[in-house]
């Protein structure tokens, strides 16, 4: 065009510094890439798009190496025609195509590849039918909306897929917003028809829950950085095969054919692949029941689930109805849930269920007999959050449209709406004490409100990657968010970063925090991993065998439910940790008070399963006893005793004890003491932390507090009650009256 690539670069990168309106646009990102080769613009595309073209290549390929592979070669040929899509506001669109002509040339390459080794080897002939299953039809899907064309495929992948706004998907395609919901609703019933000329009948509202439900899939950062490496030169072959291979996969479309037909009356959906491939396993409906585990067989796929205060299960997911289970893993209630949805919730009181679905609609019902009372509507598409205020009387919900509603939980009247994010809303969280709500958005950020006024008091962003949930921590100091692969733990107030949990190499979109505080629960690959808060470290894992689906904690925090396949398995959380018979006092309580978070919980469990050798040794440790102040006076004289050693014990014990000694060193200072007892008070005070307000205990203290909780004798929660009446308003003062509360709470 004659025109300098450096002038270009300059305004383009003057349009990304945010002088225009909102984010950078696709084509200026590529635009920016093509001219300076710089990484940066490009990181920015892979995590606005990536979870979208990971999703496909999934799906399509099941096979997470394959996926990986075929994700890398969709960025690389982005990056060879950056300058040829300049003009492009988004590319959302070309890049779902993209993806899918890539996954489906990767699942012909691997097909003919075992052809030839089945000759080779003379296996056995492959089965000549095959159970159909969801990756089937979610197939189909893909390769009908590849097909729609960009006028209607364009507002599908940004809106279902990405989940954005139809505000926002409109700035990104530079059309009106009318124009969005016009062709997006004309684009379902013609991907609709379509599917029902393949033999797969189903409604827009179940193409909707279809669509959601396998939308997106966070990329893990290993993998982000990866792709930017590839872009940079670094492909590997078979990356750079499957990009530049004659008829690439920008130039031809799926030679495969898939017919599908539909059983009259059944709802059984048959499916052959014209192309040679390797016949499926029958589908695994949930990892194996591993010990200490309770299965709870809800029927189809389970993709959220919620514990109601005494000890009920709620399973629900793509399915028509959500179950209820008795805290005896007996069977509850059935409440019909047309389309099914991903977020339930119990109403603090146990006898309400309130659940988001994918057809827009959150359903509220009577827990106990599973009556419908409540259908409320105004999500657009999808709802996908839901959550009662801790008095159970407010119910909030949010969803596709990115707008937070709250409604009168008894009545199901409309309180009012809270607009602010420009995406949709993944999670929600009231604070413990009711006066704050979290929202967590695909706008990358996490907002604060005021569900009283509806205003917004903070917001946290722009966090990386997106924000799939939000969750407070009980005590209402902080709160965690899943963003960028991680679980972030933020300082509630302020949004300053505690703690992260997870590592590069996972992909945490959902966790919860354990009803004591002391733990988070999160997943990681096929397993769930327990992340201490003290100490920032993953005290326990739990090997599933598939990858889980959601977590929620039982009441007392004993309890774990993991939602896997076609139902749930509820673990008590004693019987995963193996004690450590036969260990000193000493060495357990070395171990307890070590930096190995996982010995430390066996320490603990193996103090707590022996009360008598275990309480004790907590409580003096911790000077736990109602003589506590009389104790610390006597320690203060002592600095001024005639004997030397009297003098250098009482100093160490007085630092030993820590900011709680600081009162009585005060009191003795004001009190004119011998230059003996002021030299040594003086010091003492200089040494020792005035602070007394963080947000949790050290982790020594907290697993201490933990072993009187969980023995539950008498003798423990007199050693509590002394640890709660101290003097200085520690965070072992807090943590003590927090466990000593929650004892009280139990029922006989």
């Amino acid at each position: 065009m004659g025109t300098d690539p450096k002038a270009v670069a300059q305004r383009l990168l003057g349009r990304l510094s945010g002088s225009g309106s909102g984010d950078p646009l696709d084509g200026d990102l590529l635009s920016a890439f093509a001219a300076t080769r710089n990484e940066t613009e490009f990181a920015t595309l892979i995590a606005r798009h990536g979870p979208m073209v990971l999703g496909v290549c999934r799906r399509l390929l099941g096979n997470a190496a394959d996926a990986e592979d075929a994700f890398q070669a969709v960025f690389l040929v982005l990056a060879r025609r950056a300058a040829g899509l300049g003009e492009t506001r988004s590319v959302a669109g070309w890049l779902y195509g993209t993806a899918v002509r890539v996954a489906m040339k990767t699942r012909t390459r691997d097909a003919r590849r075992r052809t030839r080794e089945r000759k080779a080897v003379l296996m056995r002939p492959a089965k000549t039918t095959e159970t159909p299953d969801w990756d089937d039809l979610c197939a189909v899907l893909d390769e009908e909306l590849d097909r729609l064309g960009n006028r209607y495929r364009d507002p599908l992948v940004l809106c279902c897929l990405e989940g954005r706004s139809r505000e926002e998907a409109a700035r990104l395609l530079g059309w009106p917003e009318g124009t969005v919901s016009g062709r997006l609703a004309r684009a379902k019933e013609l991907l609709r028809s379509r599917l029902a000329r393949r033999g797969v009948a189903c409604s827009v509202t179940t193409l909707s829950a279809l669509l959601t439900a396998r939308g997106a899939t966070a990329v893990p950062a290993e993998l982000a950085r990866t792709t930017l490496a590839t872009v940079a030169g670094a492909a590997p072959a078979a990356v750079a095969k499957l990009a530049t291979e004659p008829g690439g996969p920008w130039g031809w479309r799926t030679a495969a054919t898939v017919v599908v037909g539909l059983v009259a009356g059944g709802g059984l959906v048959a499916f052959t692949v014209g192309v040679p491939s390797e016949p499926k396993p029958p589908p695994t409906p949930a990892a194996p029941v591993q010990p200490g585990a309770v299965r709870l067989a809800h029927g189809s796929e389970v993709l959220a689930i919620a514990v109601s205060p005494d000890g009920r299960v709620a399973t629900t997911g793509p399915g028509s109805e959500v179950r209820i289970w008795n805290g005896d893993a007996t069977p509850g209630p059935r409440c019909v849930f047309p389309g099914g949805g991903a977020a339930v919730t119990f109403a603090p009181n146990g006898k309400t269920l309130a659940a988001a679905g994918y057809d827009g609609a959150v359903r509220v019902w009577d827990a106990v007999t599973g009556t419908l009372r409540h259908t409320l509507t105004g999500h657009g598409d999808s709802a996908q959050a839901v959550a009662f205020s801790p008095d159970g009387a407010v119910l909030a919900s949010a969803g596709e449209d990115g707008r937070v509603r709250l409604w009168d939980a008894a009545t199901g009247r409309s309180l009012r709406d809270l607009d602010g994010h420009r995406a949709r809303v993944w999670g929600l969280c009231f604070s413990p004490d009711g006066r704050e709500l979290a929202s967590a958005g695909g706008d990358k950020t996490v907002r604060i409100w005021n569900p009283t006024t509806g205003d917004e008091t903070r917001k946290f962003g722009e966090l990386r990657g997106g924000v799939y949930a939000v969750e407070y921590h009980p005590d209402g100091r902080a709160l965690a968010v899943a963003a960028d692969n991680t679980a972030l733990v933020l300082d509630a107030r302020t949004g300053r970063e505690l703690g992260r949990v997870g590592t590069a190499r996972t992909a945490v979109t959902w966790f919860a925090f354990s009803p004591d505080g002391r733990t988070l629960a999160y997943r990681n690959e096929k397993t769930v991993r327990l992340w201490e808060v003290a100490s920032g470290a993953d005290r326990l894992t739990i090997d599933l065998g598939a990858e889980p689906a959601g977590v929620a904690f039982g009441p007392g925090s004993r309890v774990l439910v993991v939602a896997s396949g076609d139902g749930a398995d509820v673990y008590e959380l004693r019987k995963q940790v193996r004690p450590l018979p036969g260990t000193e006092p000493g060495t357990l309580w070395a171990h307890l008070a070590g930096a190995d978070a996982g010995l430390a919980l066996r320490a603990i469990e193996t103090l707590t399963a022996d009360p008598a050798r275990g309480v004790p040794l907590v409580r003096d440790k911790l000077h736990a006893v109602p003589e506590f102040r009389a104790r610390l006076e006597a320690l203060v004289t002592q600095l001024g005793d005639d004997a030397f050693e009297v003098r250098e014990r009482a100093s160490r014990e007085l630092g030993t004890i820590g900011v709680d000694a600081v009162p009585a060193l005060r009191r003795a200072l004001a009190a004119d003491p011998s230059p003996e007892v002021r030299q040594r008070a003086e010091l003492l005070l200089k040494r020792l932390p005035t602070a007394t307000s963080p947000a949790h205990a050290s982790p020594t203290h907290a697993r201490a507090v933990e072993v009187l909780e969980k023995a539950n004798t008498p003798e423990a929660r007199a050693a509590l009650t002394a640890l709660a009446a101290r003097e200085v308003d520690s965070p072992l003062k807090r943590e003590a009256a927090a466990a000593l509360a929650r004892l009280r709470s139990l029922k006989p």
